[in-house]
């Protein structure tokens, strides 16, 4: 059945078919208003056909010509003034072709112009009308569907970007995460559960409920919040980490992922490129329709080149999503001191 109905479509958008349909409907058409009797004759359908000859040229000069080169390019008085001067001028070529030059083609026949210039032009007006409203209409559902793909196409881009970036994860976090684990398990340490539950979450977020085009605020932050609590056990006990929330996310909705690109470059550039007094601090203040998050870490020193060209790729993937999704309803700042690099990033979620 789908089959049938994607080459039914496919017959029914094709060009010559549109244009062989109206054509065939107007032949009827003007059969039935042409005939002077309840039975149509064999003069009837000679007259029609004839008669449409002289029909087809203005209504085609209309199509190929006139609209592409004026109606088109916005230049409507011209526009409409030739196609009064095309109906008007071809509306007496009706009248002079039968008058004069069917008697030299069909001699068998005597015909004559059954109507007046006035009636002639009333129906070459309605065909030149009628060719504009079908091409504009047309053009217009054109758009519509090109508009259409776009919006699609456009979706599709934000997923794959969603995915590239799920995809980014460091897998050193998770191979680390592991290795301190299994540290603390075999010093028998209380908070092994725990983490092992936290790093739970983390995967089973990133890989299920991250993949969704929205998700609840509140999810977002316990995301990051587990992060940051599994990356206290692999941070030197002199490190400073701190995460702060104000507000409350309520059923507030957040395109998923966005943050924590930011939260691991400070700790791959903070914590992990320091051995002295490091720090990452994290805040997020949450109102009744925006997000505001920045994210604060001095500047250690970092020689894994791998690590600094991830943090480049995570970076410029979550600006581009936050410019394709939520266009001018955002603002990051990026501030790279001699001693301190901060992020500021704010959205607004309705």
């Amino acid at each position: 059945m789908a089959e049938n109905n994607t080459v039914l479509k496919r017959i029914l958008s094709n060009r010559p078919v549109q244009h062989l349909a109206f054509w065939v409907l107007s032949f009827y058409v003007l059969l039935r208003i042409f005939s002077t009797d309840s039975e149509i004759r064999n003069i009837d359908y000679i007259y029609d056909g004839l008669f449409h000859f002289t029909l087809i040229m203005p209504v085609y000069l209309n199509l190929l010509v006139l609209i592409p080169n004026l109606l088109d390019k916005g230049r409507y008085f011209f526009y409409i003034a030739l196609v009064g001067l095309s109906t008007l001028v071809f509306s007496q070529l009706n009248i002079w072709f039968f008058d004069y030059l069917v008697d030299f083609l069909l001699p068998g026949y005597y015909f004559i112009s059954y109507y007046e210039l006035v009636d002639i032009i009333q129906f070459f007006a309605v065909y030149m009308g009628a060719s504009t409203l079908l091409k504009l209409s047309k053009g217009w559902f054109q758009l519509a569907e090109a508009r259409t793909k776009l919006a699609e196409t456009r979706q599709e881009k934000l997923n794959a970007e969603l995915e590239a970036l799920k995809s980014q994860v460091n897998p050193h976090f998770l191979f680390n995460s592991l290795n301190n684990l299994y540290g603390l398990s075999l010093k028998g340490d209380k908070k092994t559960p725990a983490s092992i539950l936290k790093l739970s979450e983390v995967l089973r977020y990133m890989i299920y409920e991250a993949k969704d085009e929205k998700v609840p605020l509140e999810k977002e932050i316990a995301f990051i919040e587990n992060y940051i609590n599994l990356q206290r056990l692999r941070s030197d006990h002199h490190a400073s980490i701190s995460f702060e929330v104000a507000g409350e996310a309520r059923e507030l909705q957040i395109a998923p992922l966005l943050f924590i690109p930011f939260v691991e470059n400070s700790f791959k550039h903070g914590v992990k490129g320091e051995t002295g007094d490091s720090y990452v601090d994290v805040k997020m203040e949450v109102g009744d329709d925006f997000v505001n998050f920045t994210c604060r870490n001095n500047m250690g020193s970092i020689d894994d080149v791998e690590q600094r060209k991830y943090g480049g790729i995570g970076l410029e993937n979550v600006k581009k999503r936050l410019k394709l999704i939520y266009e001018d309803r955002y603002t990051l700042e990026l501030n790279e001191g001699k001693e301190e690099y901060k992020v500021n990033l704010t959205i607004e979620l309705r």
